[in-house]
């Protein structure tokens, strides 16, 4: 995932409508979407940084049902996102973005306790204050999980335990601003991959998990790594009815053994309240 910066206070409002047409192996769903975000920095050269970020979706979701076999998922969402700030993508305040986003899913759970699933889009970015009338961005972002339920044939609905290993792909294919003075960071076509495997636990609606990931990242152009890291991320959630509170620790350091680098310790807690 790439990151445009760390925030301190991160605030993230969601309000969704949808309506299911189910049909006996295909389910059509349209739906509406708006997230404002308010993600706010303390410290550094200003005591309070908020920079405010709202996004309004319209979006089509697909859904084809192979008994037993496999889920298959076609959505498209269209967002239009609004920021009153700075956008730390292209340095303009109070920019406008457009994004196109297909989506291909594919899924299957069965009856021995494993399950799968992928995950693969192309986002089309626009910027209209600063386009000449082509895409700025696009990229494709792709995850592709496994898990394997340890206590399956013991029949627990309370306690389960699933070995669980997760890919996590990004590349940017093109970048029509990378010759934009307004663009900065953001020369290159680049890349990054994230595995990771552990364990995941899921007991009386606590669900602690153990990871161990590699990430690294590199400019797509010449196919070059330019950095990567190894770590663990572990971490504690519970969820009952409408509340949901997760804890998540990350520890990393950096894999090339002739870099000087240290362990580094973050630590994210959240709240969330579902109506």
């Amino acid at each position: 995932m790439i990151n445009y910066g760390w925030s301190d206070v991160y605030s993230k409002t969601r309000g969704k409508l949808f309506i299911k047409f189910p049909l006996k192996f295909y389910t059509i769903t349209p739906w509406i979407q708006d997230i404002l975000e308010l993600p706010m920095t303390l410290g550094g050269k200003d005591p309070v940084k908020l920079n405010t970020k709202n996004n309004f979706y319209i979006g089509l979701d697909n859904t084809f049902s192979i008994d037993k076999v496999m889920n298959i998922g076609l959505n498209f969402d269209f967002r239009i996102g609004s920021s009153l700030g700075t956008n730390p993508l292209t340095g303009i305040t109070d920019d406008l973005e457009l994004r196109l986003t297909p989506t291909i899913l594919l899924n299957g759970e069965y009856d021995i306790g494993f399950k799968w699933g992928i995950s693969q889009s192309f986002e089309m970015f626009y910027y209209p204050n600063i386009s000449n009338g082509t895409l700025q961005f696009t990229d494709m972002e792709g995850t592709y999980l496994m898990a394997f339920e340890l206590l399956h044939f013991a029949k627990s609905e309370k306690i389960k335990m699933s070995l669980y290993a997760e890919m996590y792909l990004w590349a940017r294919l093109l970048n029509a601003g990378k010759n934009n003075e307004n663009y900065y960071g953001n020369y290159h076509l680049m890349k990054s991959l994230d595995p990771a495997a552990g364990l995941t636990f899921d007991f009386y609606c606590f669900t602690p998990f153990l990871l161990f990931f590699y990430h690294a990242f590199g400019t797509a152009e010449e196919f070059k790594l330019t950095g990567s890291w190894v770590g663990i991320k572990s971490g504690l959630g519970y969820c009952k009815d409408w509340f949901t509170l997760a804890v998540t620790y990350y520890g990393t350091i950096n894999s090339d053994p002739k870099a000087d680098g240290e362990w580094q310790n973050h630590i994210e807690t959240s709240i969330t309240f579902s109506l």
